[in-house]
């Protein structure tokens, strides 16, 4: 037979029953004031860097580039006023001479006091380079995909795009013409230079269509340096 509970244990569970509610209350409080100091701290934080953004801005103004007289060395636009650190070895290629300029290549972009600039114009120079020799367009590419990750770090856009172009030429010099259709797509506002990016994509076009359907698909290791989205899109995934 079941026991009635009395009246001063219902008291008592009550009682404990309110006390840990009131425990909860309180540790709710001291949470909700944690939270509040966090959201202060995140506030003052983000001024502290938006004055430190302002300063280093002021003390480092972003120089004004102004046009660059261009000239061309086969495929690549020479742009000495514009890049005079690439300018000794720009000359190089232009009178013939690829192989000692290429000899430069590799200790020029160990320097640390290239902007980033040149940083993306020295691989892509060093890209045409081995590219116009027609025998390194494997590591050609490379530097071309180099020079595209640094341009889209720093978001130097119209240098992506430039980048894209010169991994477009290296896919066609190796007859994987899908990729070197992406790449050029994505080079298709180069400014300055669309005419040179249509001639190329025509060239592209002319070859996939000698292809069978099958083999005209983007290879499994084509990367495409942006979104996820775009990738599956193509890949059809």
């Amino acid at each position: 037979m079941r026991e009635e509970t009395s009246d001063s244990e219902i008291r008592e569970l009550l009682l404990g029953l309110i006390r840990e509610r009131d425990q909860l209350r309180s540790g709710l409080k001291l949470a909700r004031a944690a939270i509040v100091e966090m959201e202060s701290q995140n506030i003052e934080l983000d001024r502290l860097l938006s004055d430190a953004h302002a300063s280093i801005l002021a003390a480092n103004p972003k120089p004004v580039v102004t046009p660059a007289t261009t000239s061309w060395i086969g495929m690549w636009a020479c742009s000495p006023t514009e890049y005079p650190s690439l300018a000794p070895i720009e000359t190089l290629f232009r009178t013939g001479q690829t192989q000692q300029a290429l000899n430069w290549m590799p200790s020029f972009l160990k320097r640390e006091d290239l902007d980033d600039l040149h940083h993306v114009n020295g691989r892509l120079l060093y890209a045409a380079m081995l590219q116009s020799t027609g025998s390194h367009l494997r590591i050609a590419l490379l530097y071309a995909e180099e020079a595209l990750q640094i341009s889209n770090e720093v978001r130097l856009y119209e240098l992506s795009s430039k980048a894209n172009f010169w991994r477009g030429l290296c896919y066609l010099c190796m007859d994987e013409f899908a990729n070197a259709k992406w790449c050029l797509a994505l080079a298709s506002h180069l400014s300055g230079h669309r005419a040179l990016v249509r001639e190329c994509q025509g060239i592209v076009e002319q070859q996939l269509g000698r292809l069978p359907e099958a083999k005209r698909e983007v290879t499994t290791d084509f990367k495409f340096y942006c979104s996820a989205l775009m990738d599956e899109f193509v890949r059809g995934t």
